[in-house]
C-alpha cells in the first residue's frame, strides 16, 4: 500500500473521487506543523501555483472555491520574490477576481 492508502487505513485521511482530505482540522494542524518553517513559503506558493494553474473542470462554485483557494494559497506565500512580471500580472488579476467573486 503507498503513503495515501495507509492514512485512509488509519483514517487520518479521506478520499472521495481522487480528492484526498484530512478527516479532521487537529490532523491537518499537526500535518501542516511538520513542515519547517523555513519550507512553508515555498509550499503554500507551490500548491497555490498548482490549484491556479490546474483548475477543476466542471461546477463553477467548485471552481471559484478552489481558485479562492488557490489564490490565497499564493498570498501567504508573499515573502517570495516573484521575477516575473506576467505571473505577477496573473497573480493580481486573480486576486481581484477572486475580491469581486466575495462581494
Amino acid at each position: 500500500a503507498n503513503g495515501l492508502d495507509l492514512a485512509i487505513t488509519y483514517g487520518l485521511l479521506e478520499n472521495d473521487d481522487e480528492l484526498y482530505k484530512f478527516a479532521h482540522s487537529t490532523i491537518e494542524t499537526a500535518a501542516y506543523g511538520l513542515i519547517a518553517d523555513t519550507c512553508k513559503t515555498q509550499f503554500h506558493f507551490e500548491l497555490g501555483c498548482s490549484m491556479v494553474n490546474n483548475p477543476p473542470t466542471g461546477e463553477e462554485g467548485i471552481t471559484s472555491i478552489l481558485n479562492s483557494f488557490g489564490i490565497d494559497q499564493i498570498n501567504r506565500s508573499r515573502p517570495l520574490t516573484v521575477n516575473d512580471q506576467g505571473l505577477c500580472r496573473k497573480f493580481a488579476q486573480l486576486n481581484l477576481w477572486s475580491g469581486r467573486r466575495s462581494m
